[in-house]
């Protein structure tokens, strides 16, 4: 499991009319990913993503379409949708499906979760074999849990 916090985005959402929402670019410092394991940080870093080379410093995520938005939410209520785009890791993009749970926690802050799955090798990813290392399967669940404040 990887994690970082260095995630930029922006969610544009008008509370009477939710099924306008739109959303920005989704960019992720590669860089900043990290493990419980500083060997397998290094490994992210230097072959697996390739994050320390400039050219992959950053995962993008670019929305094409959203849809199953509701036409009214509620505070509280948690609502489903999918948003497809282009995801760009190492320079290989491919078309990638995320599906959203959303909760309007206040009238101004939504809170949620993204996830997607994806595979290796459709970014042309490879993981080093190991040995005394357990194989790493082929599939990649990606998940982008997030909170959004209206802004003035």
């Amino acid at each position: 499991i990887g994690t970082t916090s260095q995630v930029t985005g922006t969610i544009s959402v008008d509370p009477a009319n939710p099924s306008s929402a739109e959303i920005s670019t989704i960019t992720i410092d590669a860089r900043d990913i990290t493990t419980d394991n500083n060997r397998r940080n290094r490994s992210i870093q230097r072959q697996i993503l390739r994050s320390a080379l400039d050219e992959n410093r950053y995962i993008t995520f670019e929305p094409t379409s959203i849809a199953g938005l509701p036409g009214v939410v509620n505070i509280g209520e948690s609502f489903l949708f999918t948003v497809d785009g282009i995801l760009t890791v190492r320079g290989e993009t491919q078309p990638v499906a995320f599906e959203l749970s959303v909760t309007p926690v206040t009238p101004s802050e939504i809170s949620g979760m993204a996830t997607s799955t994806i595979l290796y090798e459709d970014f042309n990813i490879t993981i080093p074999s190991v040995p005394s290392v357990a194989s790493v399967e082929n599939v990649v669940r990606l998940e982008l849990e997030f909170v959004a404040a209206m802004s003035e």
